[in-house]
């Protein structure tokens, strides 16, 4: 987890409720298409836009 940069995400592990986003770093190392959806989740949140397209996360520019 470590070259990949989360501040947002960071701040919603602070919370007084547990956070998925916990969780999710937590399965990083055994299941590596989960940094992706902790990559595309981070830029959601700054970009503040959604990501979905047609019921599915994609990538984009």
């Amino acid at each position: 987890m470590a070259d990949l940069k989360t501040p947002l995400l960071d701040e919603l592990e602070k919370g007084p409720w547990p956070s998925f986003v916990k969780d999710m770093k937590r399965l990083v190392d055994r299941k590596p298409a989960v940094r992706d959806v902790l990559g595309i989740l981070e830029t959601s949140y700054r970009e503040k836009r959604t990501a979905d397209q047609g019921g599915r996360l994609v990538d984009r520019p």
